[in-house]
């Protein structure tokens, strides 16, 4: 008994510490590349989960050596089962199989979290105050317009100059978006999405002094203002979607006291918004115009990706391109393309039915729709369905939730998260 109670603290510092920087891109790369996509690398959070993952199984077998295997992990051994059959066909076989094995860590944290006991508001608070660190990075970045580069963070510098960075273009030049310390400014607002959808959570469920109340209704605007700094439609939206479902939620519960809090933080949002807009409006209205040049070629672009995915799938239905494979397909049918232009699919859905195939996207798909529901029907349905919106609007707008090693880490994170979401 003994030696499980150490095994379990040892696991609780080791997940709060993973949990703190699993948004820090730190990383010693093995096996260059042109793009990330065909890139061998140790990441640090990885590295982390890899000893976290080393205790608590050696917790997890001492603590139930009798364990009744559960229906979902038939469904994941199906969905790892047809993923290792794309690896073998895979034409890039070692990017597939370090995939894979990203694959096999990030499902084992999905385990982790939905089998052992933590303190489930102290993993949100962390993981708000982590994405907190990026916001305010993310603010700086759009106020200044200047960056800087530092792998002690996992960061890299960005020029709105330079082709390829991400930057809002108007009659006065381009406009630097909020990276934060991520890649893509898309992924910052991913990331603040959820921080503000828990910390909503928090707010509805929990009560805190007056200081305590203070600094997180600071961190909560300075996360808003850092995802206006990014200027991500799909973040935008997503947080929309989920502030309606959380509304109708704490109205049909009928408490007066969760109404209140939730009216108050609608009114400073949508301050904070209406501000935002009128300060920065060529910014975000340059956002909207679907005839501006920049985003009529990023329309352009994901259409022809569109087409070209329908190709791939077409080509390899059963058994997919190969996990991770997709980019170095694009590459083997257009060699006329430059490594940075071979973009994978927006689409998580089309990207992923690519790699591994018919069978691997059914079990893919039967695994989020599993928990998705299962998750609705209890207490804090509203909170629930308000992260699986936004997810899935993530999933369908864009696909580095798939196609990125730490896509690929946060989506399991995210999904362990809103399954032991506490019932009530």
């Amino acid at each position: 008994m003994f030696m499980i109670f150490k095994l379990e603290k040892v696991i609780k510092f080791l997940l709060y510490f993973f949990v703190f920087i699993l948004p820090f891109q730190i990383k010693y790369i093995l096996i260059p590349s042109d793009q990330v996509y065909n890139e061998i690398a140790i990441y640090f959070n990885y590295l982390i989960l890899f000893f976290l993952l080393l205790f608590f199984f050696v917790y997890f077998y001492k603590k139930n050596k009798e364990y009744k295997i559960p229906k979902y992990l038939f469904i994941i051994a199906g969905l790892d089962f047809f993923i290792f059959i794309s690896v073998l066909i895979s034409p890039n076989i070692s990017v597939s199989f370090f995939k894979y094995f990203l694959f096999l860590l990030s499902c084992s944290l999905f385990f982790l979290l939905i089998n052992f006991k933590y303190d489930f508001k102290k993993i949100l608070i962390i993981f708000i105050f982590s994405v907190f660190i990026h916001s305010s990075l993310g603010v700086w970045q759009f106020f200044s317009q200047s960056d800087f580069s530092s792998k002690y963070i996992g960061k890299a510098m960005h020029d709105s100059s330079v082709l390829g960075v991400s930057v809002v273009e108007l009659s006065e030049g381009r406009f630097l978006r909020a990276y934060g310390a991520l890649d893509h400014p898309n992924i910052l607002g991913a990331l603040i999405f959820f921080s503000l959808v828990f910390l909503i959570y928090i707010f509805l469920k929990y009560d805190f002094n007056i200081k305590l109340k203070i600094l997180f209704y600071f961190v909560y605007l300075v996360n808003l203002l850092g995802l206006f700094c990014s200027v991500s439609r799909s973040s935008f939206l997503a947080l929309a979607v989920s502030f309606v479902i959380i509304l109708f939620g704490v109205v049909a519960g009928n408490n007066k006291e969760a109404l209140r809090k939730f009216c108050f933080l609608s009114v400073i949002s949508l301050l904070l918004f209406f501000s935002m807009f009128f300060v920065f409006k060529p910014i975000f209205l340059s956002r909207l115009d679907i005839d501006s040049r920049l985003e009529s070629k990023s329309i352009n672009e994901r259409v022809e990706q569109i087409d070209h995915s329908g190709q791939t799938i077409k080509d390899n239905f059963w058994f997919g391109v190969g996990f991770g494979s997709y980019h170095q397909s694009i590459l083997d049918r257009n060699q006329n393309l430059e490594p940075y232009e071979a973009q994978p699919v927006h689409n998580f859905f089309l990207l992923s039915l690519a790699e591994i195939g018919i069978w691997g996207f059914i079990f893919l798909i039967w695994f989020i729709f599993y928990f998705l529901r299962k998750s609705i029907f209890f207490g804090n349905y509203y909170i629930t369905i308000g992260l699986f919106s936004g997810l899935f609007i993530f999933m369908i707008f864009d696909h580095w939730l798939w196609s990125l090693p730490f896509g690929l880490l946060f989506l399991f994170f995210i999904l362990g998260l809103t399954v032991s979401l506490p019932r009530k």
